[in-house]
């Protein structure tokens, strides 16, 4: 058995369980510090038996197994534009070329991405979610901006040189990705979300691997060879940053499926678990009603 993210996997793809932030975790997680939450989760997967995984440039990112709440998405793209913003001053610092990226744009999608997440938040919060139309177009034209970028750095092959900012983008690009797949699970159900929420699963997994691959073949990569020490660890901890987005994604797709051929909605499935008050975490095993709670510790 495999996990990626909050979903325990068979090898040949099967789920096993899910691994459910119970709603007093859930709101720790929201709420809490970004270090208080992240030592929340750990001890809440350790008491349920389940280890960590490793740490990360972006601890906030690991706030979440199976919530995808717009609080929380809130949290973390707010954490991943930090980080850029740390990245873009210490390249500006260095005075490296960069021409592939667009720090004004940035800032501007940016803002306009967060504020979208917590309107959204709001509409679902006071059952006005006709507003989710409008702010679903907000996180599609923020998807097509982090994916452009993506795309031009590994056309100037710059994805490595500049591995964190393009890290960045990619897990910029997978949280908005969650933020529309909730809107269209709120507005459409699961099914169709599931619908709209593949290409961009299979963007994030393509842009991920193009990463990956040129290490793969080093002797086709001499340049790779070449990176100082510093920079190599940059892409080292980048790939367990992306693996880390892919994984969120791949624990969605695998809910929605789950909530498509079960019929249940997206309202029922979050359900599960909302009102246990202790921060701890829930085993739900695949079934196809509330009664899939199968463990609580």
């Amino acid at each position: 058995m495999i996990r990626r993210g909050g979903v325990v996997q068979r090898v040949d793809g099967p789920v096993v369980m899910w691994l459910r932030e119970a709603g007093g975790l859930r709101e720790v997680l929201e709420k809490q510090p970004a270090p208080s939450a992240n030592e929340a989760l750990q001890g809440a997967l350790a008491r349920a038996g389940v280890p960590m995984t490793s740490a990360v440039v972006l601890p906030a990112l690991q706030l979440g197994l199976t919530a995808i709440g717009f609080a929380l998405l809130y949290r973390k793209l707010g954490c991943i534009q930090e980080r850029l913003d740390e990245v873009l001053n210490r390249l500006a610092e260095l005075k490296l070329e960069v021409s592939w990226l667009n720090r004004r744009a940035d800032a501007a999608v940016f803002a306009r991405s967060a504020a979208a997440i917590e309107s959204a938040q709001w509409a679902e919060r006071t059952g006005r979610l006709e507003q989710l139309v409008t702010l679903r177009h907000a996180f599609t034209e923020a998807c097509a901006h982090h994916q452009a970028l993506l795309a031009e750095a590994l056309r100037a092959g710059r994805a490595h040189a500049h591995a964190e900012a393009y890290g960045a983008h990619l897990m910029a690009l997978a949280q908005l990705g969650l933020a529309r797949a909730r809107c269209d699970s709120l507005l459409d159900g699961p099914a169709r979300a599931w619908e709209h929420f593949n290409p961009v699963r299979r963007h994030v997994e393509h842009f991920a691997e193009s990463l990956r691959a040129p290490l793969r073949e080093l002797q086709k990569h001499p340049e790779l060879l070449m990176m100082e020490p510093t920079a190599q660890a940059s892409v080292r901890e980048t790939l367990r940053s992306t693996r880390m987005a892919e994984d969120g994604l791949v624990t969605l797709g695998t809910q929605l499926d789950h909530c498509a051929r079960h019929r249940l909605s997206w309202q029922e499935w979050e359900a599960i678990g909302a009102g246990d008050g202790d921060a701890r975490v829930l085993l739900l095993l695949p079934e196809p009603a509330s009664s899939s709670t199968a463990d609580r510790r």
